[in-house]
């Protein structure tokens, strides 16, 4: 899949205009789901897009894809679920010519199960790095930092994503927190569109 940017967002002017993808909260562990929203003029959305889809946020929107789609399980990673399920999306599967080969998404699913601890702090920095790396590959931003910390009182970890462009300046800031449990039950996850109170 190739992602496409506005120049005001990113490094390289984009000539298409793409939709925002919303994350929908849910109230488990098994996550959000992505939905688009119609433009309207109340909401301050762009001109171009009203009568279809609002398309303000695309570095978000390619951001949260980036981070939040499962990316499919190397031979080497332990399943949390042991079940053989080593997710991906089918469109991985299908190539445009010129299209990167490289699969969207993370393997921050693979944490779902993982104890609260440095060890897998650590993990979910290294799984956001390595999904975000195709935002550079692609030009559509110049630099990532990502940084992580974990407040163990609310079994939370959180991780603070910036995007930068060719002359430094800071173009996206956003931070993604699952507050933690053992189990996929009760825990709530946020894909930076909601602050947890």
């Amino acid at each position: 899949m190739e992602i496409r940017i506005r120049d005001t967002e990113a490094c390289e002017r984009q000539p298409q205009l793409l939709w925002d993808t919303i994350w929908v909260q849910r109230t488990d562990a098994a996550g959000g789901f992505g939905d688009w929203i119609l433009a309207r003029s109340d909401a301050g959305d762009q001109v171009e897009s009203l009568g279809g889809l609002r398309a303000e946020a695309a570095l978000h929107t390619a951001t949260l894809l980036c981070l939040f789609t499962d990316a499919p399980a190397r031979a080497d990673d332990v399943l949390p679920a042991n079940d053989g399920d080593r997710r991906g999306w089918w469109g991985d599967s299908v190539k445009i010519d010129g299209e990167p080969d490289t699969p969207i998404g993370s393997r921050l699913w693979l944490l779902e199960r993982a104890a609260l601890n440095y060890r897998t702090q650590q993990a979910a920095e290294d799984y956001a790095r390595e999904a975000l790396a195709t935002l550079i590959e692609q030009a559509a931003v110049a630099r990532t930092e990502i940084t992580s910390s974990v407040d163990v009182s609310i079994g939370a970890l959180f991780l603070v994503v910036q995007h930068f462009s060719r002359v430094g300046e800071k173009t996206y800031e956003q931070r993604f927190g699952v507050v933690w449990q053992q189990t996929l039950n009760g825990a709530r996850m946020n894909y930076g569109d909601e602050i947890f109170a």
